[in-house]
């Protein structure tokens, strides 16, 4: 089934092959009964609390729907 359209941009990045470790346990930490969580969506979590940890001041970016 095809996502609904969204304003998100796909982007590539390298990471440290040891990163994708880190990934996995955090998609399994912020996993809920019913909702499991993909390494792609422990980076997206990574980066936003990246964001807000190096730019406190600034609004926080709005949630995307999933």
């Amino acid at each position: 089934m095809p996502r609904p359209p969204s304003d998100t941009v796909q982007i590539a990045i390298r990471v440290p092959r040891e990163w994708l470790a880190r990934a996995d346990e955090v998609a399994k930490a912020i996993s809920r009964p019913g909702v499991t969580m993909s390494r792609t969506d422990a980076f997206r979590a990574a980066i936003a609390s990246g964001f807000d940890a190096l730019l406190p001041s600034a609004p926080p970016a709005k949630k995307s729907r999933k």
